[in-house]
């Protein structure tokens, strides 16, 4: 069946075919749809959408990074909403993050900048400078920084007043995913 459903697919993605080859075929997919078809083959043409989402929809990964934990919040496919993900040993992270990237397409890192109030770098800073290079370096995947002062206060104020109970609010993991979450919620805001 010839369709008239053109994409403009060299300003999209260069030079990457098997991009261009899942738009095409997802707009096979949508015209098939439309055009009606048995239940059986919706529900695979379904299951490609779905593939083509993960494949080509990349998630952005925010990472809290400190001395013995790191915060990770992720966003949804469309980039509309900030998730906490996890707390892992900072020792760990960059194997959770390859494991994570495994499943889950990422096409951004942002990372907590750790400031001081007259905006000089933190003490911190000496060990999320290393971190980050070791990530770029392994993923090849862009890294964005976020300012993260007040980032665990701000936490700490979400978990109170989303009614979270004293006892969780002191597993200090706790506290570094939410920390994730609203550097990853600030990044959102500012290229919104």
């Amino acid at each position: 069946m010839k369709n008239n459903f053109t994409i403009q697919t060299d300003t999209i993605f260069q030079s990457d075919i098997q991009h261009v080859e899942l738009i095409h075929r997802v707009a096979d997919i949508f015209l098939t749809f439309v055009s009606g078809t048995s239940m059986r083959k919706i529900m695979c043409c379904f299951d490609e959408i779905d593939y083509f989402c993960k494949k080509i929809m990349g998630r952005i990964m925010s990472i809290d990074y400190g001395r013995k934990r790191v915060g990770i919040a992720v966003t949804d496919p469309l980039k509309i909403i900030a998730t906490a993900l996890d707390t892992v040993h900072s020792n760990k992270v960059l194997e959770y993050i390859e494991k994570y990237i495994q499943k889950e397409s990422v096409e951004l890192f942002v990372v907590g900048l750790p400031k001081n109030l007259d905006n000089t770098d933190a003490e911190a800073m000496a060990d999320v400078k290393p971190f980050a290079k070791k990530l770029e370096a392994k993923f090849g995947i862009p890294i964005v920084w976020v300012d993260e002062r007040f980032t665990s206060k701000l936490a700490m104020r979400a978990m109170i007043d989303s009614g979270v109970k004293k006892s969780q609010r002191r597993i200090k993991e706790n506290i570094d995913k939410v920390s994730a979450v609203i550097i990853l919620q600030s990044y959102l805001e500012s290229i919104s």
